[in-house]
């Protein structure tokens, strides 16, 4: 089988995968999310499109990590990749949490202009069946 690497064939690999993705444009708009995303954030997708990114994907603050810097805007501050932490809670739409780990890395185009955003992320907890190692 030959998959082209297009903007089908590489969303086609994205939504294949088990690993939540979470694709944003330069003003923080949810542009892709893959199902994996939606079962671990409570979104659907199609709900998520166009919506600012600190809806969709929401770190929970625990008293020790008031001060903590939010890995996607250090991501895109410094332009390099963040880790999100391992077994960072998520909050979902619903309000329920999931401990998640994963990264974050600014999108560049071929001059290297930073155009967004992306987010790969787990599950940590062991609660869910898309669940990989983190740590």
């Amino acid at each position: 089988m030959n998959l082209r690497m297009d903007g089908e064939g590489l969303s086609t690999v994205l939504e294949s995968i088990g690993d939540g993705v979470i694709i944003a444009d330069r003003e923080r708009r949810v542009t892709f999310m893959n199902p994996a995303a939606g079962v671990m954030t409570g979104w659907r997708p199609e709900e998520a499109m166009g919506r600012p990114l600190h809806d969709v994907f929401v770190l929970a603050k625990d008293k020790t990590a008031r001060n903590a810097k939010d890995p996607v805007a250090a991501a895109v501050e410094r332009g390099v990749g963040e880790s999100l932490g391992i077994h960072v809670p998520l909050t979902a739409r619903n309000g329920t949490q999931l401990a998640i780990c994963g990264s974050c890395a600014p999108l560049r185009d071929d001059k290297g202009s930073i155009h967004g955003i992306i987010l790969l992320f787990r599950d940590s907890s062991g609660a869910s069946k898309l669940l990989t190692h983190c740590g």
